[in-house]
């Protein structure tokens, strides 16, 4: 697995694209949108490509629910972790802080507009000055509906939102800005998952 070094911390290259825990046992596809819906009301952890479709595996990588990251069989490979809600916010603090990381992380192509947004918000360069590469892998919500492919990449952290039992951390980055945001979601929902070296 390749890797891309940012400061003092080593990042997986790539989205996560794996179906199987770190002791080996098969994390389940959820292939339909009933599937999805199912594992997300049940708390079990699934992975499923964008729209369904196997060939967005190679661009994205895969969606997780909250539930695998999570899990006590480990989604992260031997010698690395999924990314804490820490991990990201030091990662963003070094590219300049929230207001600017977002262009320093972005792929410069495979985003809408290649990610310099259109007409008025047309501010947001995307530089990939950090090699981390990101791509608008979009999401797939807990009902097992897709959004945002093209125009948002967004990634799960492995940190619980303290005051809702329902939702955990993730950050976000959107094709016309360069902002970086940070909020929490629902764990059924299926992100994109980063992982870095311990």
């Amino acid at each position: 697995m390749n890797t891309v070094k940012i400061n003092k911390q080593e990042w997986l290259e790539q989205n996560l694209n794996i179906d199987h825990f770190r002791n080996g046992d098969t994390i389940i596809q959820a292939s339909t949108k009933e599937a999805w819906k199912k594992a997300a009301e049940s708390g079990t952890p699934a992975w499923c490509y964008y729209g369904y479709k196997a060939e967005n595996g190679k661009k994205y990588g895969r969606l997780y629910n909250w539930f695998a990251v999570n899990d006590s069989r480990d989604l992260a490979p031997e010698g690395f972790k999924i990314a804490a809600l820490s991990d990201w916010s030091e990662l963003i603090d070094f590219l300049g802080g929230t207001s600017v990381a977002g262009g320093k992380l972005k792929s410069s192509t495979g985003w809408v507009s290649d990610g310099r947004g259109m007409g008025l918000l047309k501010v947001s360069d995307s530089t990939n000055e950090s090699q981390f590469t990101a791509l608008p892998s979009g999401l797939v919500r807990q009902d097992g509906n897709f959004d945002a492919e093209g125009t948002t990449g967004t990634w799960w952290t492995s940190t619980a939102d303290e005051t809702n039992a329902e939702k955990a951390a993730r950050f976000y980055i959107e094709f016309c800005y360069k902002i970086v945001h940070q909020s929490f979601s629902n764990k059924g929902m299926g992100l994109a998952v980063r992982c870095v070296k311990v």
